[in-house]
């Protein structure tokens, strides 16, 4: 594999904030709102904590679209019951949550074992960029 030519590091935890910044950093793939993005933060969050005891990807699903899960998200991203439930469906209506669970592209790959979070981008320019399409990851 190749070495990176740069490497950026964003010294951070693992807290919400991390699930902002990686949306943010996503933006250009999922085209979501600041508003949506903390929503969706607040979900990858409840889902990244849920997976530390859940390991069965269906029922953590099931888990993270619970009453009682949606409670703590909508106190994690401090949005009213309605406006969250706005937020919702827009959600569903994008590429984040096809079928009401969480797209797995938007989902990082965090190792617990080994304390960090690496991303490498890779711009190909073989092609000059004419296979990219609007909204792929």
């Amino acid at each position: 594999m190749l070495k990176p030519n740069n490497v950026i590091r964003i010294p951070c935890n693992k807290g919400y904030k991390f699930f902002i910044w990686w949306l943010e950093f996503l933006r250009p793939f999922h085209h979501l709102s600041d508003r949506e993005i903390a929503v969706a933060a607040a979900i990858l969050y409840k889902r990244y904590e849920l997976s530390k005891v859940i390991s069965d990807t269906e029922l953590l699903d099931k888990v993270l679209m619970s009453e009682d899960s949606r409670k703590h998200i909508l106190a994690l991203c401090h949005k009213s019951g309605t406006h969250f439930q706005v937020i919702m469906s827009r959600l569903r209506k994008t590429t984040f949550l096809p079928e009401g669970k969480v797209n797995a592209k938007y989902i990082p790959k965090i190792s617990e074992s080994e304390g960090k979070f690496k991303l490498l981008v890779f711009f190909d320019f073989s092609n000059n960029g004419e296979e990219h399409t609007k909204g792929s990851l």
